[in-house]
């Protein structure tokens, strides 16, 4: 049987910030999880710089795993260095668990534009939300994960979990937004503790669906709102983001707003409509992997959503 998050955490981790914080996990998932849900070629896989950088057209990158034994760059550590001595400058601490071989403290740097007056801020506010979140339980949402809403199955070319966001049913479950954003972090929590592996695999790939939604019926604060906690909570972790069978108008408001965006971020977004997604999909998601209506071979998931189809 796979460990559970909640029999994790009933093992002794902590929910006190700075005291074996709730968010600690493991190097590598426990034996049962990787027999269910790796596959040889996961287990040994061994990131490319593709995999862990992302590179723009100034030659700029943006890190992506981050874990020891992975080298630093030497920016990258002077980044370190300058938040370490402006901690003590300033008499400030953060909690234990971010400043550690998993390197999260870079993660947020990073995601803030390694300010460090910032990062301090949004770390205590991290570590005081996995505290009061944590451990997630399945109970208040497994009627949502039984209708797959949100799912993940197999996974891409550098064994990345694919996350799916069904809309039709997101809109037809009739869940508020803290119900979603409960289910997206449960969903991420457990893939984080059994499908990823610290160094090697630490990103996932996401496909929205929106099949059989009018632009009018797009939940789009609620989207806003799930991705939203999603990139907060665990940053640094999306390596592509594919939105498929969208409106017209949607891709044509994208198309204004993308030149605003920062290149890391636009290079990780794609917007399709109904018929011109499959080739792209295809070159990061083997078919062997992927539902046959998103241009794959696997029949579409009907029901067992969870616990997820890695293998």
């Amino acid at each position: 049987m796979v460990e559970s998050t909640q029999d994790i955490y009933e093992k002794g981790v902590g929910t006190v910030p700075g005291e074996n914080p709730a968010w600690a996990y493991p190097a590598r998932p426990n034996q049962d999880a990787v027999e269910k849900f790796f596959t040889p070629e996961a287990l040994a896989y061994v990131p490319t710089d593709m995999d862990i950088f992302i590179t723009n057209s100034k030659g700029q990158q943006q890190r992506l795993i981050f874990h020891e034994p992975l080298p630093l760059k030497d920016s990258e550590k002077e980044y370190l260095a300058s938040f370490r001595k402006y901690l003590k400058d300033n008499n400030l601490t953060i909690p234990q668990g971010y400043d550690t071989e998993s390197r999260l403290v870079l993660r947020f740097l990073q995601g803030l534009a390694f300010n460090n007056e910032n990062t301090h801020r949004v770390i205590n506010e991290h570590s005081l939300w996995a505290a009061q979140a944590m451990p997630f339980k399945i109970d208040p949402v497994e009627d949502l994960i039984t209708k797959g809403v949100v799912y993940s199955f197999k996974r891409d070319i550098g064994q990345r979990p694919v996350i799916i966001i069904n809309v039709e049913r997101l809109l037809n479950c009739k869940a508020d937004l803290d119900q979603l954003v409960f289910l997206a972090n449960f969903q991420i929590d457990w893939l984080i503790r059994n499908c990823l592996i610290t160094g090697q695999i630490e990103n996932w790939t996401v496909i929205i669906d929106f099949t059989n939604v009018g632009v009018t019926q797009i939940p789009q604060k609620t989207l806003q709102g799930m991705i939203s906690a999603m990139s907060r909570n665990y940053r640094g972790r999306m390596y592509r983001l594919f939105a498929v069978h969208t409106a017209w108008l949607v891709r044509g408001l994208y198309k204004i707003v993308r030149p605003m965006l920062d290149e890391f971020t636009s290079s990780k977004i794609n917007i399709y409509g109904s018929s011109d997604f499959e080739q792209d999909i295809l070159k990061l998601v083997p078919a062997e992997n992927l539902e046959q209506k998103y241009g794959g071979k696997c029949p579409n998931k009907v029901d067992n959503y969870f616990p997820p189809t890695m293998k």
